[in-house]
């Protein structure tokens, strides 16, 4: 499918709407009087958006560069690093300051963890959701699809980068690492990268034929959550088949795999859609892109945020305009804590580039692009 700047826009929508969605999700689960916001309730078909993004925009942008293997890697390690470890230096540090003032919700919150280097280490490695003793960041449980993503990066680049005899066993040795849950939705990451291979998948269908699909496919995935389709087929795969639980997160599959399909069609019939619908996300461009800006953040520093004050808030006080005030304030907070994080990409990109270029590690060109 062809990027132009109204599909760009689009998909910057889509990133900012999935992180919101994630958000809301939680912040009903904690507690958070929102649930009557429709969209609260798909944060985890949200996740196989990103997945279908990312494998998009990854191979779009890869193959635009046309950088080398450094340029890949410097791309992708800027991108992760710059929000994921202040992510989890702030976890950390909020759990041990929990931990300290208010020892009896650290006992009972699920997601609190004691300190652990295996639990930090795991993390910065993104191997929660590998072969090994569960681990998982402390008060961040959405951290686990993080862990997905960057080891499709590692595949992909092999893949795409690799060449001689060692190519493939590199990528069966990084496949067996990453371990069964993640390898199995890795298909949905490729099939976003399949939509961005060929532009001529864009087709060419009547407006009103575009609308009914672009909006079917996305009432499609509301239908398959509302009718707790999804959880009705991994009940019945983890009776059935042993050792299905070791998928983990990845354990609604079949049910993600009709998800991904469905996005994929959507994002097709988009470019057929009637000229005012591609129109207003191209003149609002500007907008998208400056609440895609902070997406990533707001995705990996939201969870604890929701989980303590969902907490500390005595729910016989939980309204609808102290739920919204505080939605407000997450999104302010993150969008401020973005100046930190992921609008840091230049400098990290220029340390990772003197970084290769002092140890010798393949020749280094141009200055690459981040997602």
């Amino acid at each position: 499918m062809k990027l132009t700047p109204s599909f760009s826009s689009y998909l910057d929508f889509l990133r900012f709407g999935a992180a919101l969605t994630v958000l809301l999700g939680h912040m009903v689960q904690d507690g958070f009087a929102l649930g009557w916001i429709p969209i609260a309730y798909l944060s985890h078909e949200a996740v196989i958006v990103f997945f279908v993004m990312s494998g998009y925009i990854v191979y779009a942008s890869t193959v635009a560069r046309q950088g080398s293997a450094a340029d890949y890697f410097i791309a992708r390690a800027s991108r992760i690093y710059s929000v994921a470890l202040p992510a989890v230096v702030f976890c950390v540090v909020l759990s041990l300051g929990l931990a300290w003032i208010w020892p009896a919700l650290a006992a009972i919150e699920p997601s609190w963890r004691p300190f652990s280097l295996a639990d930090i280490g795991a993390s910065l490695l993104f191997l929660n959701e590998s072969w090994g003793p569960p681990t998982d960041l402390t008060l961040n449980g959405p951290y686990w699809s993080l862990c997905y993503e960057v080891w499709y990066y590692v595949l992909f680049g092999i893949a795409y980068f690799g060449r001689g005899r060692w190519r493939w066993p590199l990528f069966a040795i990084a496949a067996a690492i990453a371990g069964p849950a993640i390898i199995v939705l890795f298909p949905i990451w490729l099939f976003g990268a399949w939509l961005a291979a060929s532009p001529e998948r864009q087709l060419k269908l009547a407006p009103s034929v575009a609308f009914a699909i672009w909006l079917g496919s996305f009432l499609f995935v509301c239908a398959i959550q509302w009718s707790s389709l999804d959880r009705f087929v991994m009940s019945w795969l983890h009776d059935h088949i042993p050792g299905f639980w070791r998928l983990e997160a990845a354990q609604r599959v079949v049910t993600d795999y009709a998800i991904a399909l469905a996005l994929g069609a959507h994002l097709v019939a988009y470019g057929s859609l009637p000229l005012a619908v591609r129109s207003f996300f191209e003149r609002t461009r500007a907008q998208w892109t400056f609440l895609a800006g902070f997406s990533f953040t707001l995705y990996l520093f939201h969870r604890p945020l929701t989980t303590l004050a969902g907490e500390a808030i005595d729910k016989e006080h939980m309204s609808v305009p102290l739920s919204l005030g505080f939605l407000a304030l997450v999104l302010v907070f993150c969008w401020l804590l973005s100046f930190v994080t992921e609008r840091q990409l230049p400098r990290w990109r220029a340390a990772l580039r003197r970084l290769l270029t002092a140890i010798g590690w393949m020749p280094v060109r141009g200055s690459g692009a981040a997602r």
